[in-house]
């Protein structure tokens, strides 16, 4: 794969956004969107561009969910009164591409592990649950357990994806990790030296990295703040607290 052609393929919803990654000598697709976790409340007419690009592609095609899939603290144990609520957000995960045959990736966020919280592990175990209670194996959560991955998955002849969980390196609370861990790599090291060891095996081939945090941004995550965040930032909570704070 020399190069990839990245036309727009779904504008922003909710913070939400998708892509569309085509070879010119290998025709593979790859969709990528993320921040979903509010797709319950989608414009029909996204949902149908989506929908009719997706009946019309051909090619061989992968759906990549992005991590925060379900807003506000990812999906919580059964019998919880926002469990039915929170499902019905994956649900429509599910519905936004009904029809495609390919794979369908699901990536956790910060918001699915209960938005970094104490117990934000079994939140996104629930979450792995309830896509493994779909009995599907082309519709998977990876990487699975709380685990950081990296998870390799050949697409095509030189079209390598690899998947990791960036929650697990932010989150401060209990996490698989160390001599208990049940995870392939154990230790932030053994993550990179097993990272590095993928993309060594593929540097002839076009690698594509899955997770939720970018690694460079220009948004509030990288610390870039607006005048107005600055000044009044509990607008950021409630959009008529216009209550300034000095600087």
């Amino acid at each position: 794969l020399h190069m990839y052609r990245i036309p727009t393929l779904l504008v922003v919803l909710f913070f939400s956004f998708g892509v569309s990654a085509q070879a010119d000598q290998e025709d593979f697709h790859l969709y990528l969107i993320g921040d979903g976790g509010k797709l319950d409340e989608i414009q029909p007419s996204y949902k149908k561009f989506l929908q009719q690009q997706l009946t019309n592609d051909k090619a061989p095609s992968t759906i990549i969910f992005l991590g925060d899939n379900i807003y506000p603290k990812g999906l919580p144990a059964e019998g919880n009164r926002q469990r039915k609520e929170a499902e019905e957000v994956l649900k429509a995960h599910l519905d936004l591409v009904k029809g495609f045959k390919g794979e369908i990736i699901f990536v956790p966020g910060n918001h699915d592990w209960k938005r970094g919280s104490r117990d934000g592990l079994q939140f996104i175990l629930n979450q792995q649950a309830w896509v493994d209670s779909l009995n599907n194996e082309k519709i998977r959560l990876l990487p699975g357990n709380g685990c950081p991955g990296p998870i390799e998955i050949p697409l095509s002849e030189k079209l390598v994806l690899i998947v990791i969980d960036s929650q697990w390196w932010l989150h401060p609370w209990d996490k698989p990790e160390g001599e208990t861990s049940t995870c392939d790599c154990k230790t932030p090291a053994e993550f990179t030296v097993q990272l590095d060891d993928m993309l060594r095996r593929n540097q002839h081939k076009r690698v594509v990295v899955a997770a939720h945090h970018p690694v460079i941004t220009y948004g509030e995550h990288g610390g870039i703040f607006s005048a107005k965040d600055h000044i009044f930032p509990f607008t950021d909570l409630n959009q008529n607290l216009w209550i300034p704070l000095p600087i």
